[in-house]
């Protein structure tokens, strides 16, 4: 009889070639898992190559003392900063004449631009008017004895127009000698506050009277000027609004006015209503037709004229040299006035020069300059 053949050693040789199978497919790694891995890898490696290159370049830029250079925007910064500090640095050169503090810094610029005219003539020359040659200046002959008899210095007014403006640079200004003279501008912002601050220091207050010049409309004196074609009435209501607007005023001088100070017409009314007022004078000179002199000697009103502009050049040697102008006129007349502006070069100059300035002549107010001229 025949023995069947056993299947189960079969099953046991499919089984185990089943697990192989598996355990293989288990071993295999899976190409996904396997890509990620090298991605990860390469950003790691980036990263190190990254903060290597970082670290040279670092190196690089600070130099062997470590010593870090700003960057572009780092010296922006550092330009920006270093602005005061070199600002400090010119203020402390520069010190009041009393107390040798240092000068409050001053702006740059005032809220607004202002113009001003100027007479460029040959003042120490006969003046021309319409064809004819008037007398030279007369000299004041008791001030001009005194000087060279007795030694007395020779006296000097200078007023500062167009004030009104900037507090800070008519502090400055104030500070560096009492006698100086502020005319400040009707309507200014600041004009009123300004002017009590002056007061209570015992500087001297003025009306700088806006006037129309040869160039308007196309040079603007401001809407408190006094204009050609304004009647009687509107040329003294615009006037007394402008005397009420500046309090503690001693005196007025113009602003501009080119063409207004050759209008006798107009200069006898405004005078009249000076003369009352017990106020003063001081003639700008932006014209050589000016009929402001002879307006003056009809109302016996106190006057004076400006002899010389400081600082129509904004440069510091060219106010020094306008600065030695008025002195030489002061010492051949005995008396001189100059007139300057609130400008950063002119506040620089006069601290610079003031010492210099005092022990050749005697600051006085404008208001000791005017005269009645008969």
């Amino acid at each position: 009889m025949a023995k069947k053949k056993s299947t189960t050693p079969k099953k046991k040789t499919t089984q185990k070639k089943t697990s192989q199978k598996k355990k293989q497919n288990t071993e295999k790694p899976n190409p996904v898992v396997k890509e990620v891995k090298k991605g990860i890898l390469a950003i790691i490696i980036l990263v190190f190559i990254v903060i290597f290159a970082a670290m040279i370049a670092d190196l690089f830029m600070n130099g062997l003392n470590g010593k870090k250079q700003p960057d572009r925007a780092d010296r922006r910064i550092e330009k920006t900063e270093q602005k005061p500090s070199h600002s400090d640095r010119s203020d402390k050169e520069k010190t009041d004449v009393k107390t040798k503090e240092p000068l409050t810094r001053l702006k740059e610029k005032p809220e607004q631009e202002l113009k001003f005219e100027i007479f460029e003539g040959k003042e120490d020359l006969s003046v021309v008017r319409d064809g004819k040659k008037e007398r030279p200046e007369k000299t004041i002959p008791d001030q001009l004895d005194d000087f060279k008899k007795t030694g007395a210095l020779p006296k000097v007014a200078i007023i500062i127009d167009d004030v009104g403006y900037d507090r800070r640079i008519a502090r400055t200004l104030s500070s560096m000698d009492g006698n100086l003279t502020f005319a400040i501008l009707p309507g200014a912002p600041y004009g009123k506050k300004i002017a009590s601050e002056l007061h209570e220091k015992g500087s001297h207050i003025m009306l700088h009277l806006p006037m129309e010049p040869e160039e308007y409309p196309h040079v603007d004196p401001g809407t408190h000027a006094i204009l050609a074609d304004m009647s009687p009435n509107q040329v003294l209501g615009q006037l007394k609004t402008n005397l009420g607007s500046v309090p503690y005023i001693e005196g007025v001088n113009n602003h501009m006015g080119s063409r207004i100070t050759t209008m006798a017409d107009k200069m006898n009314q405004i005078f009249t209503i000076l003369k009352k007022r017990e106020l003063f004078f001081i003639d700008s000179i932006t014209s050589n037709h000016s009929s402001c002199e002879s307006s003056a000697k009809l109302l016996n009103l106190k006057f004076a004229k400006r002899d010389v502009f400081l600082d129509n050049i904004q440069r510091q040697d060219y106010i020094a040299g306008q600065l030695e102008e008025l002195v030489k006129k002061a010492e051949s007349r005995g008396r001189a006035i100059g007139i300057a502006h609130p400008y950063d070069a002119t506040a620089e100059t006069l601290a610079k020069r003031i010492y210099w300035l005092k022990e050749r002549v005697e600051l006085v107010p404008a208001s000791s300059l005017v005269t009645i001229e008969n």
